[in-house]
């Protein structure tokens, strides 16, 4: 799967494979990455939690 974080109008949304999903819209595009963040550990099976912390660091 592929996700993505993508501006709608001043919303922004996550889109899986080219798709945007009509309950994925934030206001806050932190947000959207944070959840985006979180369906990537979950497709590789891991879990959020602090051992991927030093992850968010890196990322921000």
């Amino acid at each position: 799967m592929n996700y993505e974080v993508k501006e709608i109008v001043c919303d922004w949304g996550i889109f899986i494979d080219s798709e945007l999903y009509p309950h994925m819209i934030f206001n806050s595009k932190s947000n959207a990455e944070e959840v985006k963040r979180i369906l990537e550990l979950d497709c590789q099976h891991r879990r959020f939690d602090e051992s991927n912390l030093d992850e968010v660091n890196r990322w921000n």
